[in-house]
């Protein structure tokens, strides 16, 4: 079966399920950590968790690609949508949360939503910068030089996680620097951007700031629409802004408005086929071999609440595995990236990596599998959880 199948990419997923529950079969007492989520957003974290082991299998199959063709592309339009839409519905959680807890508190003081942001994301971010530059460090050419002042632009621009332009250049002459942690960090840029609009929107009223908001999105959307961006390089970036900001935060500012109504407080459950068939049919046209523009604001929204409010899926987010998963998902958002450069190193050891599929697959789920679920799970207790109960 060619690995670009999609029941191939189910029974990869299915593998890191499994790899996931033998981790947790030898180190059993870390699933007692607890860091005080309701039962919502619990479930919220689990989806996040599931999304980012689809992340994961993604940026598995562009390395295997990578190794075998030195492209670093998506072979086909079911494994674009394998990567860009998991990381969809993790911009439209972020939307959810923060929009939510906007509506429900009046008083939100700029610097010190930033400040709570800063310290909840950002020592595992800088940690894996410090990983990225010492690995790029000690692949660099003998004797290659490099300005002081180049450098420090270079990294400054890592530090402030590509702001303003997304761009994310090469440190100490490594080419594609970003490939060490498969190129993750851009949406790390988004989402501040997102936060830094959080204040902002204290200006309107309670209700009438998400009108305002989604209103925003909509125009924004529609524009692209309205126009050819081929060639025009700020109507292109306009339509970035569309595609990333309006459809994907948007979703998330929608389901905060429906769901902070005083008269219904939660998801609510329905294990009635029609909520089934709901997430099914969500499901199957995000992953659709086609665009459908600003109806994602809607389609998006759809599906993550049908998700939450299953009862079906609700089994399945309060086991123990995709518990842990969701807790850890920002770690193994960041790290596993490393994982698979440590894959690439050794390929030319061990050429059957490469030259076979399925022995590839193997290595990946059930070597690098626990691997990255341990550094996950330090980077949670270490660099994560001390910051938790200060969260915003």
């Amino acid at each position: 079966m060619e690995p670009w199948n999609p029941i191939f990419a189910l029974g990869t997923i299915t593998l890191w399920i499994i790899s996931l529950n033998g981790f947790l079969r030898i180190k059993p007492d870390i699933l007692k950590v607890n860091h005080r989520l309701s039962a919502q957003d619990s479930r919220v974290e689990a989806v996040r968790g599931l999304m980012a082991i689809l992340v994961v299998t993604y940026h598995a199959y562009l390395n295997f690609e990578y190794m075998n063709t030195s492209k670093w592309f998506p072979k086909t339009e079911f494994i674009a949508k394998l990567g860009s839409e998991p990381v969809r519905v993790f911009f439209t959680l972020t939307g959810f949360l923060f929009w939510r807890k906007l509506l429900q508190n009046e008083s939100m003081p700029p610097l010190g939503f930033l400040k709570k942001r800063f310290l909840r994301l950002m020592p595992a971010y800088y940690a894996s910068l410090l990983g990225i530059s010492a690995i790029a460090y000690a692949s660099q050419n003998v004797g290659a030089s490099h300005g002081a002042l180049d450098l420090t632009k270079n990294l400054l621009r890592w530090i402030t996680v590509g702001l303003p332009n997304g761009n994310f250049p090469e440190l100490f002459g490594q080419e594609k620097t970003w490939m060490i942690n498969a190129g993750v960090f851009w949406t790390l840029r988004w989402e501040w951007l997102f936060y830094f609009c959080i204040p902002i929107a204290t200006i309107w009223g309670s209700r009438r700031r998400t009108w305002v908001a989604l209103g925003t999105c909509a125009t924004i959307g529609l524009l692209p629409l309205l126009f050819d961006t081929t060639g025009v390089e700020v109507l292109s970036k306009l339509e970035t802004v569309a595609s990333i900001g309006a459809c994907s935060f948007g979703p998330g500012i929608l389901l905060a408005h429906l769901l902070t109504d005083p008269e219904r407080k939660d998801f609510g459950y329905s294990f009635s086929w029609s909520g089934i068939i709901r997430l099914s049919l969500g499901t199957a046209l995000l992953a659709a071999p086609f665009e459908i523009g600003i109806f994602y604001v809607l389609l998006t929204a759809w599906t993550v609440y049908a998700a939450l409010s299953t009862r079906l899926c609700h089994t399945v987010l309060v086991s123990p595995s995709i518990q842990f998963l969701g807790s850890r998902s920002y770690s193994v958002y960041l790290i596993h990236g490393f994982c698979l450069t440590g894959i690439r190193h050794v390929q030319p050891h061990f050429p059957a990596i490469s030259g076979n599929s399925y022995f590839y697959w193997s290595i990946v789920c059930l070597v690098a599998g626990p691997v990255l679920f341990g550094l996950a799970n330090l980077s949670f207790l270490w660099l994560e959880s001390p910051f938790i109960s200060k969260r915003a």
